[in-house]
């Protein structure tokens, strides 16, 4: 050991740092300190009862290994087992005091278990509180919810039942004998068709109201006479099938749909032969009857089993293929661009392609209250 320790060390200090380096060991628990730290934040975002045991007995481990290390040779822990048990009950903060440590990295050691201790402990101990405590909570939260379904059951129960006797006092004030039909989803009431059918006279004075004897509701017969009051003129939608066979169909449900583009539409049911072969061939021709094609709109009106004999009808194509009918008034050539399914029926829209119209001023053929009819004469 020299006198002049400042110089010694200042031309050999690296032999200095070798005789430092066994004082420095010890701060290898910092690493322990470190890990714990990790763990810690670990143990936050992932709390369960697995990962603390095993972490428990980890730090257990890892203190009697420490402790072994710098106690042995000591009175109070002389193997690795005294050192396990003597970590067992400081981290259960027990703490006997039948072993204690000596040196000053044990006892820091003590300390460090202690105050891990208590956290591993009491997190374990709040784990299976909070597991219990959860379970009441969702049974309280099921209990709630199953309540408010409830209370909103009886509120709809009693809105469906003063909707019903509103339609019972408007049903018995309406008609003495046949009532409203009311429906419990949409809560509309429907008026019978004698109330519907009230027309007014012009100058806003409701004319008497003339009773038909028939309140039921609407049906498909009902619908037909009430659109059989609507005058049309007549037509027969005619198609191309693959074997290049024409296909006529008589029919008046067509309109006009656009001036730009040109569109025209066409309904057709679907349990007609027209409806698969326009949906196949993506075309039709609408042909305007006149007066004197009735015989023709007799026949196309027929179902295809009874479509028997010969018809007075003859044919030309258009540049597109289509057939048309001569002798119409006016004939429209349509490309399908768009469909759309109504009911049992499909709407099938066509863009316009070629249109003729004849000149000799024929006069249209008619249909009114399900009969072929003709303009008067002079009309």
């Amino acid at each position: 050991i020299t006198p002049e320790k400042l110089r010694f060390l200042r031309g050999h200090w690296l032999e200095a740092l070798t005789v430092l380096v066994p004082f420095l060991r010890p701060l290898r628990i910092l690493r322990i300190v470190l890990f714990g730290v990790r763990a810690v934040r670990a143990a936050r975002r992932l709390v369960n009862v697995d990962f603390l045991i095993v972490y428990a007995i980890g730090i257990v481990v890892i203190a009697a290994t420490v402790v072994a290390g710098v106690e042995r040779g000591h009175d109070s822990i002389n193997s690795f087992t005294d050192a396990l048990w003597w970590s067992v009950v400081t981290a259960t903060t027990v703490g006997y005091g039948d072993m204690t440590p000596i040196t000053p990295v044990g006892r820091g050691m003590a300390v460090l278990l202690m105050l891990v201790g208590i956290g591993l402990f009491g997190g374990l101990t709040a784990n299976f509180a909070s597991t219990i405590f959860r379970t009441d909570d969702n049974v309280e939260a099921n209990t709630e919810l199953l309540l408010d379904e409830m209370r909103s059951l009886r509120t709809e129960l009693v809105e469906l039942r003063q909707s019903v006797d509103v339609a019972r006092q408007g049903a018995q004030q309406a008609s003495p004998t046949r009532g409203f039909a009311l429906s419990a989803v949409t809560n509309i009431i429907r008026r019978p068709t004698s109330v519907i059918s009230n027309i007014f006279r012009r100058g806003g004075q409701p004319a008497a109201r003339q009773e038909t004897g028939d309140d039921s509701m609407p049906d498909a017969q009902t619908f037909r006479q009430a659109w059989g009051k609507f005058a049309t003129g007549v037509s027969v939608i005619t198609t191309v099938q693959a074997d290049d066979e024409i296909h006529g169909m008589t029919a008046n449900g067509i309109t006009s749909v656009s001036l730009d583009p040109l569109l025209a539409l066409v309904c057709t049911g679907h349990t007609t032969a027209s409806y698969p072969l326009i949906k196949e061939s993506g075309r039709f021709a609408i042909n305007i009857l006149n007066e004197d094609q009735r015989a023709i709109a007799e026949y196309y009106a027929r179902p295809t089993d009874q479509k028997t004999g010969d018809v007075p009808a003859s044919f030309s194509r258009t540049a597109q293929g289509a057939a048309t009918l001569d002798g119409s008034l006016a004939y429209m050539d349509c490309r399908v661009v768009d469909e759309y399914v109504a009911g049992d029926h499909t709407i099938f829209i066509g863009e316009v392609e070629e249109i003729h119209i004849d000149s000799d001023g024929d006069r249209p053929l008619l249909y009114f209250e399900g009969r072929f009819n003709r303009l008067p004469s002079g009309a």
